[in-house]
Parts: C-alpha cells; structure tokens; sequence
C-alpha cells in the first residue's frame, strides 16, 4: 500500500504540473500569437524556427546548434571521458503523453541519471524522432531515442541520443508502443512505470560533443553523448509507430563551427 500511495501521489502531482504548464503555454501562445513549430519546409519548419519568437533566436544564430553529423575519423580519442555510467531507477513511475510529433516519457525526482564531468544529471524524459537526427558516418537510422537529463536545479541539460536501426525487437520500444496505442483510446495522459536498467547502455562507446536542444528555443550549452552503435528495433515495431505518428520529426544536421568531437570506447 505505501509503493501504491507513492506512485498515486506522484501521479497527481506531476499530472498537475503537466496541466499548469501546458495551460500556461497555451494561454500565452494565445495572447502573443505565438505561432507553433512544426518539421515542414513551409514558414513554421525547422529553417524559420528563429523567426517566429524572439526567444527561439538561437535557432537561426546559436553556432552550437544539434544535431549534427559525426564522423569517427574526425572524432579525438579522449579516454579521459570515463566509461559511461548510468544508475536508472527500477520500475520508475512516469507520465506519458502524446505531443503532435512524437510520444514524451516523463519522470520524477527519482529516476536516476549519469554523472558527467563530475556533475549529476537526473533522468527528466524519453522522447522520439523519426528519423534519426544525428547522422554517424553518412548514416541516418530510422529512429533516435532522447533521453534528457537535468542536473537538480534544472540549469543544465545532459541528452544521451540512442540511435536504432533494424534488427530484433526492442523491449522498452514494446512497451512504449503499448502505452502509445493505450492513449490513443483514452487520450490524456498514462501513468505507469518502466525499468530503465533494461535499457542496459553502461559501459557503451559513445561520441561526446558540446550542442542544443534540437526543438525550439534550441538552447545550447546542452552536453550531447551519442552511442557508437546503434541499438535495434524490428520493422513490424517502426511501422507500429508510424502509425501513430505519420510526420518526421527530425531536424536537418548544424553546421559544427569548430567544435571538437570526442570520442570513448
């Protein structure tokens, strides 16, 4: 009963959190008529986001714009990275929601996170794009899993980007596609939970490099760890999705200006 009671508890409160801010942001894209951001080319796709609110300038200006395009014989060997630790939650409780482009996994206080440059970052949320935006070696995969983390004060952001390609079932992916068809039926959002461990990516050779947020306001400073290989879903699970989502929601590749890409394996 006291498990229950928690995850109850966290429920409603993050469910409403989740309203106060989505009726907030509503309210104020009404009154300054903010126009919404989508993935076409038309006035509203990704080469306009800059212009359609002062705050989302970076989009068009920021010269440490994600994704980009990674390539492994420009990438420095720097082993002074440290191997890739994570320590996700078991059984995590999380809202889910369904955006106009993909399907957002939200979580508490307690999931868990990485420790990068001696700085910890909790895990915040899972998220989707199809394709990939990250291209490695000349490669776009059919999907990239986000996961966002925050360091606990919310002023700085950690993304580790799991690109997919073909291949066996994913088991996280199952379930995400569940809970996908479960609020298309019931709309709203879905609370449940999800062991995280399964994703099982400590320990990964991964890419390292200094970016943004690749929706808008595209905010930089945003440390990007990007896994060298590529983890695996079946073609019946991808078009599952599209079913669900028709539209790509991937940026175009940014331009690196100088920046170093760093590499651990």
């Amino acid at each position: 009963m006291e498990r229950f009671g928690f995850h109850s508890s966290f429920l409603a409160l993050t469910l409403g959190l989740f309203f106060m801010i989505y009726l907030q942001y509503s309210t104020s894209c009404k009154d300054s008529g903010l126009q919404l951001f989508n993935y076409s080319n038309g006035p509203n796709g990704p080469s306009h986001w800059g212009d359609l609110n002062e705050t989302w300038r970076l989009c068009k200006v920021g010269m440490n714009q994600s994704p980009i395009n990674i390539s492994s014989l420009e990438a420095i060997n720097d082993d002074s990275l440290g191997r890739l630790r994570t320590n996700y939650s078991r059984n995590q409780p999380f809202l889910a929601s369904l955006g106009p482009f993909n399907v957002a996994l939200n979580f508490g206080p307690d999931a868990g996170g990485i420790m990068v440059n001696s700085t910890e970052y909790i895990l915040n949320q899972y998220h989707t794009h199809i394709p990939s935006e990250h291209i490695l070696n000349g490669t776009r995969f059919p999907l990239e899993i986000h996961l966002v983390h925050r360091t606990s004060d919310g002023s700085r952001i950690a993304v580790i980007s799991l690109p997919y390609t073909y291949g066996k079932r994913d088991h996280i992916f199952e379930q995400v596609l569940d809970m996908i068809s479960s609020l298309k039926e019931k709309g709203g959002t879905l609370g449940s939970s999800l062991n995280m461990t399964d994703l099982k990516i400590s320990g990964k050779a991964y890419y390292r490099y200094s970016g943004s947020l690749t929706t808008p306001p595209c905010t930089e400073g945003v440390v990007w760890t990007v896994l060298k290989e590529p983890r695996t879903i079946s073609p019946e699970q991808l078009s599952r999705y599209q079913i669900a989502f028709t539209e790509n929601n991937a940026r175009f590749t940014q331009e690196l200006n100088g920046r170093p890409i760093l590499y651990h394996g």
